[in-house]
């Protein structure tokens, strides 16, 4: 009986810490605490005052009353049942690599069940974080992972499942849809204030979706699958100084700057397949002014930021 309770104490302990180890960042912790320092640094500074005959005194104690006992190893078989119930069976991980970049990012990881359960972590900068999350006992859930900057993606975590998540790679790896008009149009807004109407048909098969700025639309951009937080690329940027410069846009700094902070339409995804639409109209709807649509390729195949350029 005693062997028999050792081996289940070692292999019970080393199941349990090798969950922690391989599914969260609490291994540093809890080691610590198992190696009597941190919070249990009180009973190692008590363990050097008590003699080492009392030492053996418990130690054997131990042996005697546990470890060659069956109600002991019956405690070890209820505690595993328990831990692989309430832990493994019900709760996976999203591990967020941010390997490649020199900053640290602020990640908002939410189920797609509960709008109120959203938690936030910040992931070091070359480094990465494990954020555990409850799926159900042997169930699946979907989770929405949002990093600052970028836009959200979906994820499916499942019980005793560790489901990766690079930055910005798998961020990336979705469609972003900018809406905007070309520089040789703006002259049309000058100080009227217009509507812009956007529709998405297709593969979302979602109702129409409008813009109706405060004051008006007069010939900004807009993002469709992106939260205002999402910043237009340098090379994008580039190209709208270029097409503006070419119109000979007399405050073009000024339609640049606002060109660079995209109004988010909606930062729901748009998956391939999907078409949209823009129009700018009179605010009386009176008139179409200038159109354009697209249809989206394959994220996979096809540009991360897909423009529709009304003309």
């Amino acid at each position: 009986m005693f062997f028999i309770n050792l081996f289940l104490l070692i292999l019970t302990g080393t199941l349990m810490l090798g969950w922690v180890l391989y599914f969260t960042d609490l291994f540093p912790v809890i080691g610590g605490l198992l190696g009597l320092g941190g919070l249990f640094a009180w009973i190692a500074f008590l363990g050097n005052v008590v003699s080492d005959d009392r030492k053996k005194e418990l130690q054997s104690l131990f042996e005697k009353n546990c470890l060659q006992r069956l109600w002991f190893l019956v405690a070890i078989l209820c505690v595993v049942v328990a831990f692989a119930i309430l832990v493994p069976a019900k709760h996976g991980t999203i591990v967020i690599n941010n390997a490649q970049h020199d900053r640290p990012r602020t990640v908002a990881i939410q189920p797609v069940d509960d709008a109120d359960g959203a938690n936030s972590l910040v992931v070091p900068a070359r480094g990465e974080a494990r954020h555990v999350v409850t799926t159900g006992i042997f169930g699946t859930r979907s989770f929405r992972v949002k990093a600052e900057g970028l836009p959200w993606l979906d994820r499916q975590v499942s019980w005793f499942d560790r489901q990766p998540v690079e930055i910005t790679g798998d961020f990336r790896r979705r469609h972003i849809v900018l809406i905007r008009p070309h520089a040789e149009k703006l002259r049309i807004f000058g100080n009227v204030s217009r509507t812009l109407r956007v529709t998405i048909s297709g593969g979302c098969q979602t109702p129409d979706q409008a813009l109706y700025a405060h004051a008006g639309y007069r010939g900004g951009t807009a993002w469709l699958g992106a939260a205002a937080d999402v910043d237009p690329t340098t090379d994008l940027t580039l190209d709208w100084r270029l097409e503006l410069e070419r119109a000979k846009i007399d405050n073009f700094q000024r339609y640049r700057a606002m060109w660079s902070r995209p109004v988010s339409l909606s930062d729901d995804a748009v998956t391939a397949g999907t078409t949209i639409s823009a129009c700018v109209t009179r605010d009386d709807n009176s008139a179409e002014i200038v159109s354009g649509q697209v249809t989206l390729p394959d994220p996979l195949t096809g540009p991360t930021i897909i423009e529709v350029i009304m003309r």
